[in-house]
């Protein structure tokens, strides 16, 4: 994690300078969207450790759809190279929160990603992919039951930036000329691992997040 922070950092950096510098020469677009977020069942898995004494345990478990909401900001290369007008690229920051009552567990998720875009340019449709990835910034609240060294429960917080996958498919519609609306279904995977020490003990919470999206959006192009 130590090393992926600097990396991920100076990789979102790069990706938003070329972003900049072409701006100025092609269709740039910015839109809103929400939806609903339903992450997969998923494994978590908790360890730790005090005077000798060890914690592991690991279950599957079910996490809540979850209301989200996002932005992107991006271009098409429309006025940059005609020849290249289905291709773009945008930055895309969303937000969601699941829990998972049955585990007593808690994750803030906020995806930074840089998204390679393609698209068929229809008059009024047009149909489009995204592909990419990011920094996922995730921060977990989990309570554990550390009753193995006579503590009882007790919640491990923690936050955690870590790279992950960002795939999307969707159907804008232009409704005027500078306005589009549009539907989407979106991917995205990445693996966490949190720590906190509780109590002189300290703890480790590992999970991956796969999460499925329907979001349905407006765009305006400038």
């Amino acid at each position: 994690m130590k090393r992926e922070k600097p990396l991920l950092i100076a990789i979102l950096v790069l990706s938003l300078m070329g972003m900049a510098s072409s701006l100025a020469t092609a269709e740039n677009f910015v839109a809103i969207y929400g939806g609903v977020a339903m992450p997969s069942n998923e494994n978590v898995n908790v360890s730790g450790s005090s005077g000798g004494l060890a914690l592991k345990t690991s279950e599957e478990v079910s996490f809540d759809d979850s209301f989200t909401v996002g932005g992107r900001l991006g271009y098409w290369h429309t006025e940059a190279n005609p020849s290249m007008d289905y291709v773009g690229v945008a930055l895309d920051v969303s937000y969601f929160k699941t829990k998972a009552d049955d585990f007593d567990t808690e994750i803030y998720v906020v995806p930074v990603t840089i998204l390679i875009m393609l698209r068929y340019q229809g008059k009024t449709f047009q149909p489009y992919l995204g592909i990419g990835g990011g920094a996922f910034i995730s921060d977990v609240k989990q309570d554990v039951d550390l009753s193995f060294i006579g503590l009882g429960t007790s919640t491990v917080s923690d936050t955690s930036i870590d790279p992950g996958f960002d795939a999307r498919a969707g159907l804008a519609i232009k409704v005027y000329k500078n306005i589009a609306v549009f539907g989407e279904g979106r991917y995205t995977y990445f693996e966490a691992g949190y720590k906190d020490t509780v109590s002189g003990v300290r703890v480790k919470v590992q999970t991956d997040s796969d999460v499925f999206y329907f979001l349905g959006g407006l765009s305006y192009y400038f």
